[in-house]
């Protein structure tokens, strides 16, 4: 990213470690140092989707430096979330909550394994922020599953789901390291199967 001076910059202790998500690190205003609050509204461009309508300042999140890209945790924030004709448990994405995920842990194959995706600030979306998620795991992580609220582009608005503002989808980042456009009317179980590390299934084209 070139951005050695700001990592530098940054103190680890700006993140709290409790709250309303089990494991979920978040920035915690009421430890955070004046010089760093400054430091997490840096705009930093390569996060900003030029097509988003809100400029580099996040102001749907405390006024931080705003990104359009958001880690996959799977189909649900810990892990746990049943997927369709499948278990209710170990079935995660790559960024799960408290993840330690290695490229070895995606048994499914990297080239079929969703890392990253995108949100919009438009309408009731709130984007997120390249420091990281402020108070609720929807902060900057992406959900994706069959159920209607988090498929790409859906008309419930919901800030665990993919969203942009592209004409009929999202991009995403898979694990082989190519991006990819995914649409909005893709198999809703393909979309699933495609944000978890190990479901063991073979899945369709997308």
């Amino acid at each position: 990213m070139d951005q050695a001076p700001l990592y530098n910059l940054i103190s680890t202790r700006m993140f709290g470690a409790t709250g309303n998500g089990a494991g979920i690190h978040w920035l915690d205003d009421t430890v955070a140092t004046v010089g760093t609050t400054t430091l997490a509204k840096t705009v930093i461009p390569a996060y900003n989707c030029p097509s988003d309508p809100m400029s580099g300042i996040n102001t749907d999140r405390a006024s931080y430096g705003k990104s359009n890209y958001l880690a996959v945790v799977g189909t649900d924030w810990d892990g746990s979330g049943p997927i369709t004709g499948g278990a209710t448990t170990n079935f995660l994405g790559v960024f799960y909550g408290n993840s330690s995920t290695r490229i070895r842990d995606l048994t499914d194959g990297v080239s079929n394994t969703l890392l990253v995706g995108e949100r919009t600030t438009n309408g009731a979306a709130n984007g997120g922020i390249w420091i990281g998620a402020r108070g609720t795991r929807s902060d900057n992580g992406l959900r994706a599953s069959a159920a209607g609220t988090f498929l790409i582009n859906n008309a419930v608005a919901t800030d665990g789901a993919a969203s942009s503002t592209h004409v009929g989808g999202c991009h995403f980042l898979l694990g082989d390291g190519r991006v990819q456009f995914l649409s909005e009317n893709m198999n809703s179980e393909t979309y699933e199967l495609l944000a978890l590390i190990n479901d063991g299934k073979v899945i369709g084209e997308f």
